[in-house]
């Protein structure tokens, strides 16, 4: 114990004594080596750093020249599709038009040939009275009593149908 009392005394007289003007000036100057040897290491950690945080950019910059190539490129064919898909739309319009266009004219048309085909069929009926009054006058004529027997028993009182 009492080597430490000596001991702690002495580190007292050393702490108290003023310290020389050479002892003042290598004591700097090993403080400022260490400080200088602190600063290398922060200087080589910093540029550490930096070259790793260039590269980190410089493959950030490589990525997104790529993604953003891919994005032109992927706008690039929608528009192509958007204005393939305008040219179809156009052209189904215009086949549209023309299809309503052709219905309208085969309903006219439809028209037109149900209106003849009745009175094609108004026109068959009259002439078949027609030949049927003529092949009754014929028949009355060529042969009046046959003609009128024959007229007697098909509408007479003896005919099951009348």
């Amino acid at each position: 114990m009492e080597a430490l009392i000596t001991s702690l005394e002495e580190q007292l007289r050393n702490s108290t004594k003023v310290p020389s003007p050479g002892e003042l000036a290598k004591q700097a100057s090993e403080a400022v080596q260490i400080d200088n040897e602190t600063l290398r290491e922060q200087v080589a950690h910093l540029n550490g750093r930096i070259q790793y945080l260039q590269e980190q950019i410089e493959e950030q910059q490589a990525t997104t020249e790529k993604e953003e190539a891919a994005v032109r490129a992927r706008i690039l064919r929608y528009k192509e599709r958007d204005v393939q898909q305008k040219k179809e739309l156009d052209d189904a319009r215009i086949e549209l038009d023309g299809v309503v266009k052709s219905e309208a004219a085969a309903r006219t048309r439809i028209e037109e040939l149900e209106e003849a085909l009745r009175e094609n069929a108004g026109t068959l009926e009259s002439h078949r009275a027609e030949i049927e009054t003529m092949r009754t006058d014929l028949a009355v004529r060529q042969y009046p009593t046959k003609a009128f027997s024959m007229l007697r028993t098909t509408t007479g009182p003896g005919n099951p149908e009348c």
